[in-house]
């Protein structure tokens, strides 16, 4: 009787302690791995307070670029008193090649407008190929922070012409700070954007004074085909607002096409009431005059050969 309620007691008892041993192996396993998992975090968080977290030896140094990438979104991850560089981190993400660009558009999004400074200068080091993110490069020129609109544009313009028809359709936006920017890519570009020319004439009649004149810039950079506007250019010499005027006359000018309505044109500029629009008049007239006159021989410059026969 005894032997049968000791053994009854010691199997009871077992009972009771399994959960709590099972209680306590979890707790250990859950600490185990917090222990684990902060160390690596801390880690990580070194290697980033060692780097100057620029350039593919920063990368190499992380493991790699895919490792690197990794680590990278890990580090964005953490909140910001453990991890305190946040933007450069993003900006590393452009040494880490194409895979990256998915991560740097999630970023063009974050509320920190340091990471989406560091997703643009990121997007344009990757330049080609980051263009899967041309279109929220486009969207990021509507951003509020001058510096995000600014790196955004210089990365659309290392992704190449072909982000020239989306950068085109955001003249029609309704703020005229975005569509003066757009003009400002796409003046970029140069040549390379000339399929634009027709919305860059259209921008010839905003409402807007800025994005006349710098539409009027962007025209005379696109190139001998952008010739075909000179009558709307000359038409800009009687715009209203004098830097509009001015900018029509720089792209006569850069345009390299004289003919007597233009030269007419420009000579009525020189007498424009605004100093700054008849210098750009009459310096327009020099370089057209100057590409029309043959070419004068410097001094010492040898003599052509004549040939015979």
């Amino acid at each position: 009787m005894r032997m049968a309620t000791g053994t009854l007691a010691g199997a009871t008892l077992a009972a009771l302690s399994a959960p709590a041993l099972a209680g306590r192996a979890l707790c250990v396993v859950v600490l185990v791995s917090a222990v684990v998992f902060l160390a690596y975090m801390r880690r990580l968080v070194g290697l980033f307070s060692k780097e100057k977290m620029e350039g593919e030896l920063a990368v190499h140094r992380l493991g790699g670029a895919r490792v690197a990438r990794l680590r990278l979104r890990e580090y964005l991850r953490l909140p910001r008193w453990l991890a305190p560089r946040p933007a450069a981190a993003v900006r590393l993400l452009g040494f880490c090649g194409p895979a990256a660009v998915a991560l740097l558009v999630e970023m063009l999004k974050h509320p920190d407008d340091g990471r989406r400074r560091g997703a643009a200068d990121a997007l344009g080091r990757l330049g080609p190929y980051a263009a899967d993110a041309i279109d929220r490069l486009v969207w990021a020129l509507t951003d509020p922070v001058d510096g995000v609109r600014l790196r955004a544009a210089a990365a659309l313009r290392e992704i190449g012409p072909g982000a020239v028809p989306a950068v085109a359709k955001m003249l029609a936006h309704p703020n005229p700070l975005v569509r003066a920017s757009a003009l400002g890519v796409l003046g970029q570009f140069g040549p390379e954007a000339a399929r634009a020319l027709p919305a860059v004439v259209e921008a010839f009649k905003d409402r807007d004074p800025t994005v006349r004149a710098t539409a009027a810039r962007v025209a005379g950079r696109l190139g001998p085909r952008a010739r075909v506007v000179l009558g709307p250019l000359v038409g800009l010499l009687n715009d209203p607002d004098a830097p509009v005027r001015r900018s029509a006359a720089d792209a006569i000018g850069h345009l390299g096409h004289i003919e007597r309505p233009v030269t007419h044109a420009l000579q009525k500029a020189q007498r424009d009431r605004h100093n700054e629009v008849r210098l750009s008049a009459t310096q327009a007239l020099k370089k057209l005059r100057s590409e029309e006159a043959p070419r004068k021989r410097s001094p010492g410059e040898p003599r052509p050969p004549k040939w015979h026969g």
